[in-house]
């Protein structure tokens, strides 16, 4: 585990890069990067790219585990070292599944109160994403936690952008063997969307998510120009409708169609199949009648629903409930 003699000098500890300190990690980020607190200089360090942690499963029940996970004092000393592109990477137990209580009301309760802690203490953007080869018995999930939004945006590198900066960063082997086993660009890709199990089991929050019922829900999926009519009327754009549409139906431009329509066997919705044009889309939020999916205030910086969907952020919810002949002035 520890053997670097293919690429280093031996046993990894022995790198001059290698600062390894066998002490309190709890204690040590308190007494460094606790708000408020003067720090003396032989304390101070400089500021971190990455901090990797392996706490305790947060299924465990031990006493200490549930003030770890709401500890807002402890997890804003994570926050405070990185700098701007700066990540936190940290292990979050197994993998939910499929049919899973939602994990507020499960034995991952404590992962739900980090979560909300996460977000509360300043990261910007947060991605999940599970890994097959931990050589535990299920698979195991992870969380990403960037500083930045500005910098997440780097988590959606193609393959080949990946492969690149990988091989840019590993030292050559002496062997000249691979020095990753089971990462490469593709395999950094498929982490890139949370699992169908993190994306339903988010759905089973109370109060029901509103993007669940957007994109999950009974509501029309409405793709199409000929919703509405586009007409001139004593010199002003109106947009009469074609037919009922209730609140919360989502609109989808038709030139996201094709990259979407593979996801429709999955979602329990009524789908009218409707031309559309990029106009359309623009008199709409015009009117003032629709708001983009991703926009919308219930979203919040971890949700798996819109990061395994990439392309919802291209739809649009309806406002307010529209009548068939009703005129939209725009």
């Amino acid at each position: 585990m520890n053997d670097c003699s293919d690429f280093g000098e031996g046993n990894c500890f022995d790198d001059k890069r290698t600062d390894l300190r066998t002490e309190d990690a709890f204690a040590w980020f308190l007494n460094r990067y606790k708000k408020g607190i003067e720090i003396s200089d032989d304390l101070k360090t400089d500021p971190y790219d990455v901090i990797i942690m392996d706490a305790l499963d947060p299924e465990d029940t031990v006493e200490f585990a549930k003030h770890l996970y709401k500890d807002l004092t402890f997890w804003g000393t994570l926050h405070e070292p990185l700098n701007e592109k700066g990540m936190l990477v940290m292990q979050l137990g197994m993998s939910p599944s499929v049919n899973d209580a939602a994990e507020y009301y499960s034995g991952n309760h404590n992962r739900a109160m980090l979560f909300n802690t996460i977000e509360i203490i300043g990261f910007q953007k947060m991605f999940l994403y599970q890994e097959f080869h931990s050589d535990f018995q299920d698979p195991w999930s992870y969380l990403v936690a960037y500083k930045s939004e500005q910098y997440a945006k780097e988590w959606f590198h193609n393959e080949a952008e990946i492969n690149v900066r990988i091989r840019e960063r590993l030292l050559e082997t002496k062997s000249g063997m691979p020095v990753l086993k089971y990462v490469d660009g593709s395999t950094i890709q498929e982490y890139q969307r949370p699992s169908i199990a993190w994306d339903t089991v988010y759905c089973r929050k109370d109060p029901y998510p509103l993007e669940c019922s957007a994109f999950h829900g009974q509501k029309n999926m409405l793709l199409g120009r000929n919703i509405f009519h586009m007409i001139l009327e004593d010199g002003k754009k109106k947009l009469p409708s074609k037919m009922n549409m209730t609140e919360g139906s989502v609109i989808i431009p038709s030139k996201r169609f094709g990259k979407l329509k593979s996801n429709f066997s999955s979602l329990k919705t009524k789908i009218n199949l409707l031309e559309d044009g990029a106009n359309l889309v623009s008199s709409l939020a015009g009117c003032g009648v629709v708001r983009p999916l991703i926009d919308m205030d219930f979203v919040g910086k971890i949700n798996p629903l819109l990061d395994r969907h990439p392309e919802s952020k291209h739809m649009l919810v309806l406002t307010k409930d529209i009548f068939e002949d009703e005129k939209l002035s725009c």
